[in-house]
């Protein structure tokens, strides 16, 4: 009406251009005073938000949803604590917390829970494998399902409910370290029928709530999955009934608008008191476009919206709001199909009926008289009959698009990476002290696991050979490690190795190793362990591919373990030093409870059983270095001078030309002298031992060859010897 008074007034005022702004002007007052309000369906409920209020609704899954679920039992929270460091470093006492809890999932049963989220990532998988420590059990929600043996410890057999009818999953000993110590929030997804849905399912689960008959299927909309998250039927219907309406035909069953025949309407009934009336509705009472908004299984049912344009339509968009999981064809598919019946629905015939429009209901289809295929959108009471209103039949919908919905994706999503954790591997490397380094001496553990997943794993330690395994403190981080498979390299630790390469396999093809320049290098960069005992630096690596690297530009026989170089071989294995990615042993038993015989144990979530490291070397650390430089110096008269260079841990550099600092309370050394069948030991003090004429003409008596063995002796033991040959 607005339209027609203000574009006349427009006319007369201005001219064509007034009737035109006075048109537009009308149709926005039309919109605004006589639009029909939308009808949304239920709130789509925030995924991630997890309630344990009493009073609380349980949804009924149906096909497969994401649901955040109710907690409905829950322990308090347990204490455990964690104590590290000792021998020289501050102790430390760390604590972490644990919960059990029940979750109820869906108020009927369900088949099975698939993978579950915490806080927005995955905590279980796809092949069911956990990311962090937990305990899970399924109760699918049969009429006879048993209590849960847990909430039944805890409670009594009297006060342990078993939630029979109800589906619920027990979460056991949980560990909350990686949540900050609280509970996350939590999200399962539920599996609770096998096929595809179709809004009969639907509103067939729906009336079973209160009436015990059945509902022909629609099949042209395949849904993943429903909530029915009203806690009546009829708010049930209301959201399904704004995507399909049902009724009930001739013979009392429910069925669908799509799937019912046609009722042929003749004059007797459609006439009889007067003729039917056209009404139309303005541009600006049509909704310009339907919005979808619902579930994409393909974003891990995360939110998505989908828009259809409506033809004609310029008033406010309507949302239709829907507990349900679609794909993004079917979703548009959904929404076009509404806006085709927006738009058809713009005209519609209003027909005065006797009683007889008794038989028609909402819903049904109807034939008129001419062979217009129409449907009844609306029945009023109006005095002694009844008042009709009939709109064109719209298109069925089609579940993959067909021709109104076409190709559709989601739009872009980064969803939580479902990596597997692997098996566990564990090195163990007897690193020799270097206090100068800053690099702390004894057993270094490197671990890590086969697959990108791997996020720790508990470890045991049995100190000694025939000791039962102690807990220790949970290795967390992983460590750069492999194995070297090629070797072309000189055992040299003088210089840098300019033209050698070493050839290292890495665990897994995601660790990544990088370059240092020399200033670097000579700073502690890219220190390696190896298997043997020797430690290396590199300044290049290159990747070869499936994680396999040629690193270059070497120094050997790093921080007094150039005696070991010998020992690096195809086969040995290669760990990057870094404090953070390897585990210090000594720091959790003390390094004088670990012998050669003993064990650890380590059991990550890809671990069928406990993977477990051999102790077969210890006391390296504490040992001190081996002597260097040794000469021999001949005097006239025949005697023999032996000396050589003692090193210390306390600095490997020669500064201002003046003496290491002693690492050791004495300067003390042990020289075994050694030709043919003759030996003999002599503990001296300094650093050179002389032999006179006559113990000269004694040795080399004995036969060649003659040498020297040289070891410091220290607190802790003896160092390798230095090997001098007597010429």
């Amino acid at each position: 009406m607005a339209t027609l008074i203000l574009t006349s007034i427009g006319t007369a005022i201005g001219g064509p251009l007034g009737g035109a702004i006075g048109a537009l002007i009308g149709r926005s007052v039309d919109g605004a005073i006589f639009a029909p309000k939308g009808r949304d369906g239920a709130r789509l409920s925030d995924l991630r938000v997890q309630t344990s209020s009493y009073g609380t609704p349980i949804a009924r899954v149906l096909g497969q949803m994401r649901v955040a679920g109710s907690v409905i039992w829950a322990t308090d929270f347990v204490e455990h604590r964690n104590r590290s460091g000792g021998k020289g470093r501050p102790k430390v006492t760390s604590y972490s917390y644990s919960v059990s809890m029940a979750v109820a999932l869906s108020s009927r049963p369900i088949l099975s829970v698939g993978r579950i989220w915490a806080e927005g990532n995955l905590l279980r998988g796809a092949d069911g494998s956990f990311k962090s420590p937990v305990q899970m059990r399924v109760h699918l929600g049969d009429a006879d399902q048993p209590a849960d043996p847990l909430i039944v410890a805890a409670e009594g057999a009297a006060h342990a409910p078993a939630y029979r009818g109800l589906a619920y999953i027990v979460l056991e000993d949980f560990d909350l370290a990686p949540f900050g110590n609280r509970i996350p929030a939590l999200s399962f997804e539920v599996v609770a029928d096998g096929a595809p849905l179709t809004l009969g399912d639907i509103a067939g689960d729906a009336l079973d709530m209160g009436v015990d008959t059945g509902v022909a299927g629609d099949a042209a909309l395949a849904l993943t999955g429903w909530l029915h998250e009203a806690p009546t039927r009829g708010g049930a219907l209301d959201t399904i009934d704004s995507i399909q309406t049902f009724y009930r035909d001739g013979t009392g069953a429910w069925v669908s608008r799509s799937n019912a025949a046609p009722l042929p309407i003749g004059e007797a009934v459609l006439g009889g008191r007067r003729r039917a009336s056209l009404s139309r509705a303005a541009s600006g009472q049509l909704p310009q476009a339907i919005e979808i908004f619902c579930h994409d299984p393909a974003r891990d049912f995360q939110s998505q919206l989908q828009s259809a344009r409506v033809a004609g339509g310029s008033g406010a968009r309507q949302r239709v709001n829907l507990p349900a999981a679609m794909d993004a064809a079917a979703a548009l598919a959904l929404g076009q199909g509404l806006a085709e019946r927006a738009a058809l629905q713009r005209e519609n015939l209003v027909w005065p009926m006797g009683p007889a429009a008794i038989i028609l209901p909402p819903g049904m289809s109807v034939v008129l008289v001419d062979g217009r295929l129409m449907c009844v959108e609306r029945r009023r009471i109006d005095g002694d009959g009844f008042e009709l209103e009939l709109a064109d039949v719209p298109p069925d919908f089609s579940g993959d698009g067909g021709a109104l919905g076409g190709a559709r994706d989601g739009g872009r999503h980064l969803p939580s990476p479902d990596l597997l954790p692997g098996q566990t591997h564990g090195l163990l490397f007897d690193v020799p002290r270097a206090d100068a380094g800053g690099l702390s001496g004894g057993l270094w553990l490197a671990a890590n696991g086969s697959g990108p997943g791997w996020r720790g794993a508990a470890l045991s330690i049995s100190p000694v050979a025939g000791a039962a395994m102690v807990d220790a403190q949970p290795v967390n981080a992983g460590a750069t490690m492999g194995q070297l498979v090629a070797m072309e390299s000189a055992p040299q630790s003088a210089l840098f190795d300019r033209a050698g390469h070493i050839d290292v396999a890495l665990l897994r093809a995601d660790m990544q190793l990088t370059n240092a320049d020399d200033r670097a290098l000579l700073g502690g960069a890219n220190l390696c362990l190896i298997d043997g005992g020797e430690l290396l630096q590199f300044g290049h690596a290159a990747p070869l591919g499936g994680g396999l690297w040629r690193l270059s530009h070497l120094l050997r026989g790093r921080l007094g373990s150039e005696d070991a170089m010998t020992m690096t071989a195809v086969g040995s294995g290669f760990a990057l030093f870094d404090t953070v990615g390897l585990t210090h042993i000594p720091d959790m038993v003390g390094l004088s409870a670990l012998a050669v015989g003993g064990q650890l144990a380590l059991e990550g979530m890809g671990d069928a059983a406990p993977v477990t490291v051999a102790i077969d070397k210890v006391g390296r650390a504490l040992r001190p270095l081996s002597p260097v430089h040794g000469r021999c110096e001949w005097q006239g008269d025949g005697s023999l001078t032996i000396h050589w260079q003692r090193r210390s841990r306390a600095g490997f550099g020669w500064d201002q030309a003046l003496d290491v600092s002693m690492d050791e309370p004495a300067l003390r050394f042990v020289v075994t002298m050694q030709a043919g069948a003759m030996a003999r030991e002599s503990l001296v003090e300094g650093a050179q031992l002389s032999l006179d004429a006559a113990d000269v003409a004694l040795w080399r008596a004995a036969g060649a060859p003659w040498r020297a063995l040289i070891r410091q002796r220290g607190a802790a033991g003896d160092s390798l010897a230095l090997s001098l040959p007597i010429i």
